[in-house]
């Protein structure tokens, strides 16, 4: 049995691997944050609900209803924040940056950076966290630019060496 479905990256002759890195963790640490804040504020809900006295039992039974939905919408954003994460991949071979980025639902991309049209390629750390955190991003001669890169001035090096192997 033939499987005739087209790869999602077609592969250039002579192509050959260089690296492939995931975007930095501190991309997701606001997301995680706002869920975990919406977490606790649920579970104080759920807990808020027990102290009900016998003439306010509908209201224990809202609070607990509305603590129950927090919390499942926050587990939800948790795991969405999460999965996110690590299905966005920056690949680099020897012809091509490729970038795809993916949030489930709600995004599905592919960019392709050919390293023929570029020239000249730089690093950017912007601010304390960045810096603290060995974060930044990459930005290419055409205007194009890759963020939340773990240790870019080591991928900057990296993209170089290819770069002048041409």
């Amino acid at each position: 049995m033939v499987n005739d479905a087209p790869s999602p990256v077609e592969s250039i002759p002579d192509e050959r691997l260089v690296f492939v890195r995931r975007q930095h963790w501190l991309r997701y640490a606001p997301s995680v944050a706002i869920c975990l804040l919406i977490l606790i504020i649920g579970l104080l809900l759920l807990s808020f609900s027990s102290f009900g006295t016998p003439a306010l039992t509908v209201i224990a039974q809202v609070i607990f209803f509305l603590g129950f939905i927090i919390v499942l919408c926050a587990f939800h954003g948790l795991f969405h924040t999460l999965l996110s994460a690590y299905s966005t991949v920056i690949i680099c071979t020897t012809k091509r940056v490729i970038h795809f980025k993916q949030r489930l639902f709600f995004l599905d991309d592919r960019e392709e950076i050919h390293l023929s049209r570029i020239h000249t390629v730089e690093a950017r750390q912007r601010g304390i966290l960045q810096s603290i955190f060995h974060c930044g991003s990459i930005w290419f001669d055409t205007l194009e630019h890759i963020s939340y890169i773990s240790h870019p001035h080591r991928t900057v090096k990296e993209i170089a060496r290819v770069l002048g192997m041409r």
